[in-house]
């Protein structure tokens, strides 16, 4: 009988060994997810970020070009004007 609960003592320890090490486990997986669960906030602002940008260079494109096209107007009437000042 001895020998029955010393070998259940020993099941018993092995189990707790088992039970604190899954704890262990868990506790750093939960804290790598937390970890991801920044990384993939950080990205989508990220991203989000970058569309805006994206958005703006369009828009400061569609600027330039009617800017130079503003120049392009004004350089041809400043021509007609020197040519009617010769």
């Amino acid at each position: 009988m001895i020998e029955k609960e010393k070998e259940l003592v020993g099941y018993q320890r092995a189990l707790l060994t088992k039970e604190s090490l899954l704890n262990e486990l868990r506790e750093r997986l939960q804290a790598r997810e937390m970890e991801l669960k920044s990384r993939e906030d950080e990205l989508a602002r990220n991203l989000k970020r970058l569309s805006e940008l994206e958005a703006r260079v369009k828009e400061l494109e569609g600027e330039n070009k009617r800017l130079r096209e503003e120049l392009a107007r004004k350089e041809e009437e400043l021509k007609a004007l020197r040519s009617l000042l010769e």
